[in-house]
């Protein structure tokens, strides 16, 4: 029995230092959004066993902190989402900066949704938290979804 409660505790204790690194990822401190999201790209898809492809623009650099963190949970959200309720299986995540405004993109091949239904009875929080940490930077989120057909997130920025 003990050895099961140790075992258990250290489940436990990985659970949260994943869940930190998570959060809180240091690659995004030390080398922004564009390494950060590879990153996390790549862990999701062997974690999960899906395909994520990643593009980078050459413009992006490194942006306003409060941005970069903003636009990271934001593709954390819509990564969840298109695995766990989407069933998708491949995802596409861009991050790029045309004309000086950043945009970050995530598509996906999942079964979709109906995108007003989800925020008229409020079982989009998902979409709510994305919309809130957009507005933070006084950028906007646009959700375009089609059953069968997958979803796509855009979000853009100042």
């Amino acid at each position: 029995m003990l050895s099961d409660i140790e075992e258990q505790t250290l489940q436990v204790y990985n659970d949260i230092r994943q869940l930190s690194h998570d959060l809180h990822p240091p690659t995004l401190r030390l080398l922004g959004l564009g390494a950060a999201l590879k990153a996390h790209c790549r862990e999701i898809g062997r974690r999960h066993g899906v395909e994520i492809d990643y593009s980078l623009g050459a413009e992006v650099g490194r942006l306003d902190p409060s941005v970069e963190i903003a636009l990271f949970r934001i593709a954390q959200e819509a990564l969840r989402n298109a695995i766990v309720h989407g069933s998708a299986r491949h995802l596409t995540v861009s991050l790029a900066r045309p004309n000086g405004h950043v945009e970050l993109t995530v598509s996906d091949d999942g079964r979709g949704f109906d995108v007003e239904a989800a925020r008229r009875t409020g079982d989009g929080l998902g979409l709510m938290s994305m919309d809130e940490r957009a507005h933070v930077f006084g950028g906007d989120v646009q959700v375009v979804s089609r059953p069968a057909e997958g979803t796509i997130v855009r979000v853009r920025g100042a």
